[in-house]
């Protein structure tokens, strides 16, 4: 009925049943060890109608990661993550015990909220993917135009 729901099932369909009571706007992506999943979800309080949301894969964990646009995302190992805004990116270290940095409560308002956590390293790239903290891809936009429409030879 145009909502989404996030459930889980076995691999061979049963046992379904929905990890969050709420309706969900996208699903991003899992983390490495299977324990967290990366989402869009809806928020009925504050300002803000959306929020980047990591949810534990057994629905009993919820943090609120932006209350921005943002995109975090794991490397590779599952040992670094990192959050990209649009002024630039913060990777964190992740702690083996939760699978996740240390947040702080509410989450992040902008980069420099991320960059005041224990360990934050700064990139000033908006980075899309990572594979680990020394290699990773970010996009770069370039705009040249000819306002006088002068010909170029």
């Amino acid at each position: 009925n145009g909502s989404n729901f996030l459930y889980r099932v076995k691999p061979d369909g049963s046992d379904r049943h929905k990890v969050l009571p709420d309706r969900i706007l996208d699903l991003m992506a899992p983390s490495p060890d299977g324990r967290w999943l990366n989402l869009n979800r809806t928020r009925s309080e504050g300002e803000q109608s959306a929020v980047r949301s990591l949810i534990s894969t057994d629905g009993q964990h919820t943090v609120d990661v932006c209350n921005v646009i943002c995109n975090p995302a794991w490397d590779a190992s599952g040992k670094t993550m990192v959050f990209a805004f649009a002024q630039g990116s913060c990777m964190l270290p992740v702690q083996s015990k939760t699978g996740l940095p240390s947040f702080t409560a509410g989450g992040f308002s902008a980069l420099s909220d991320c960059l005041k956590i224990a360990g934050a390293k700064s990139i000033d790239k908006n980075i899309q993917a990572i594979v680990n903290p020394s290699f990773y891809a970010y996009q770069s936009d370039e705009t040249r135009r000819n306002l006088y429409r002068i010909p170029l030879q």
